[in-house]
């Protein structure tokens, strides 16, 4: 007992330590960005878990050798984790989108699964039955007592399948507003959540899994997956930008004056007749002022050049150009990239990418490939077998 005691305790002391680290650096970092103050508070609330697991073994309570298997302490604890880091992942796809009253919305149908279970036990008298065993817990399974520690656990599994909902929702939205409205969107990158609910999802099946086996095995395998998984994703949180305005999904968008439709149709046909000359107007801007080569050059002063809103700017781009603003933006940089490699043959890569607007040279590397078949290496030197058949 004394080899199961000792490892629990240490470790979980360390998660408790670790936990509330990870929220002050997000708190500390957290000026003008929301998901990482949500980040702070579920890696606080995670604390509080660890802790409370950690007083319940210095008892010998739950999580100790003689706990028993499925017990509602550790599902409600274990289920609510999970919930408050879904939070998350809404918060990063959708800033400002949960608040107070949607949070509670979505955990509501919990609390009153709980509330029920509580109500008749209190009801009918009966303690939290003790399941010795997974043998004891199925032989009482026509049991209220028992039976209904399945719908806690239905729960812990249904806010891991509306999180990875979401994503996939979501996602694909994120993604055409950053393409549409920033020029470098390195930071905005969300890939990393892919590894974020896998890290999720391990935890939650090894959760589940002790419920039914308290060897120590299961308890290593469990802190080895969280002491890798928090570290990244507070690493990766710390980088991670917002790509919308703050609360941006808060604010409804409902409430903007409504357009009657034969407005909304003279409207559309005065742009197309008008696109060729925001063309011209957009393309001279370019040629003269050359905004992209700044790093931060984004759709607001494109925006504000060509006085138009978003719509028609998406419109402008998708209709004038076939490519979203990104990806328009990098082809400018990059026939940049072409023309100083044949006036300033010896630039290196880093001045190239700097003087192009890139926000770093493997970001340039990846861009100029993409867009003309060829690395940076490859077309200097067919720039110099160009120049060497000329001569």
């Amino acid at each position: 007992m004394v080899n199961y005691y000792f490892p629990g305790i240490v470790l979980t002391s360390g998660m408790v330590v670790m936990c509330l680290y990870s929220a002050f650096l997000q708190f500390m970092q957290s000026r003008h960005s929301r998901s990482r103050r949500v980040l702070g508070w579920v890696m606080v609330l995670w604390s509080l878990s660890y802790l409370s697991g950690l007083m319940l073994l210095l008892r010998g309570g739950e999580g100790s050798p003689d706990s028993g298997v499925m017990r509602p302490y550790s599902l409600t604890v274990g289920t609510f984790a999970v919930f408050i880091t879904t939070c998350y992942v809404f918060e990063v796809l959708r800033p400002g989108w949960i608040t107070l009253r949607r949070g509670l919305a979505l955990f509501s149908p919990y609390l009153l699964v709980l509330a029920i279970y509580a109500g008749v036990l209190a009801v009918r008298r009966e303690p939290v039955a003790f399941m010795a065993d997974m043998d004891m817990f199925m032989a009482s399974l026509s049991q209220f007592n028992v039976w209904y520690r399945l719908i806690l656990v239905f729960f812990t599994v249904g806010y891991l399948a509306v999180m990875l909902l979401a994503f996939v929702h979501f996602a694909p939205e994120y993604r055409r507003w950053t393409d549409d409205t920033y020029s470098s969107t390195e930071r905005m990158d969300i890939s990393w959540l892919r590894l974020f609910m896998v890290g999720l999802v391990c935890m939650t099946a090894i959760f589940l899994y002790r419920l039914t086996d308290e060897r120590p095995e299961t308890l290593l395998i469990h802190f080895l997956i969280v002491y890798l998984f928090f570290p990244y994703i507070n690493y990766k949180a710390l980088f991670q930008q917002n790509p919308f305005p703050e609360n941006y999904f808060r604010e409804q968008l409902a409430d903007e004056p409504a357009i009657e439709a034969q407005e909304e149709v003279d409207a559309e046909h005065l742009f197309l007749e008008k696109l060729e000359e925001y063309k011209g107007l957009f393309e001279r801007w370019m040629q003269e002022s050359r905004p992209f080569l700044d790093p931060d050059f984004n759709r607001a002063m494109v925006e504000e050049q060509l006085q138009l809103n978003r719509t028609y700017l998406s419109q402008f781009f998708r209709e004038g150009y076939g490519m979203p603003f990104r990806q328009l933006v990098r082809h400018y940089r990059v026939e940049e990239a072409k023309r100083l490699m044949q006036e300033k043959p010896q630039a290196t890569t880093k001045q190239l990418s700097i003087r192009c607007g890139f926000s770093s040279d493997t970001v340039f590397h990846r861009t100029f490939t993409e867009n003309t078949g060829l690395t940076p290496k490859q077309y200097r030197l067919k720039l110099e077998e160009e120049a060497a058949a000329e001569e």
